[in-house]
């Protein structure tokens, strides 16, 4: 099962999608995997298969609801302008992993793509309380911060504290 997986995952780096979705196949065949659905996800949205990438990331979740399957669904939906739904995916996953910051991250930005501007600063904040020195969420609340005047300090002070414990990260300036 390992050996197929990194077999197919190496084939899917290397740009041989033919000879990965080969080995995907045949491997879900015998080994009906979570893992094996969402590298088949992957390998539908770099085919330009949005929808059937979505299912797969979908059917991974399902059958493994990890942060990872919820991260990598909830991401995908980012990519395809499916914000609604990838609201729903990342509300509801940060319930189940409420000290995922890279969960946060990706409801700070399903909420900001949804103009929900007060709710994203607020996610994004509390991603930084999590895990402070993750250069994401502090990049897009760097970018953000003064979009919604009643959040601007919340969001001044986790910048500013940034910048002061992280004085050489070129992301701090």
């Amino acid at each position: 099962y390992t050996t197929l997986f990194r077999s197919a995952l190496a084939y899917l780096e290397e740009a041989s999608l033919a000879k990965s979705r080969a080995i995907l196949t045949a491997s879900v065949a015998r080994h009906d995997k979570a893992d094996f659905h969402n590298l088949l996800g992957e390998l539908a949205a770099k085919e330009g298969h949005i929808e059937a990438a979505a299912e797969q990331y979908r059917t991974a979740v399902q059958m493994d609801p990890s942060e990872k399957n919820f991260f990598d669904l909830g991401t995908h939906l980012l990519r395809y302008r499916g914000f609604e739904a990838a609201l729903t995916v990342f509300s509801y996953a940060v319930t189940r992993y409420p000290k995922s910051d890279e969960l946060k991250v990706g409801l700070g930005i399903a909420d900001y793509s949804l103009g929900k501007y007060d709710d994203a600063i607020e996610q994004l904040c509390r991603a930084v309380d999590l895990n402070p020195s993750d250069t994401r969420a502090l990049e897009f609340l760097g970018k953000m911060y003064d979009i919604a005047p009643d959040k601007e300090a919340q969001a001044m002070v986790r910048l500013a504290r940034f910048a002061h414990d992280y004085p050489n990260n070129a992301a701090a300036t």
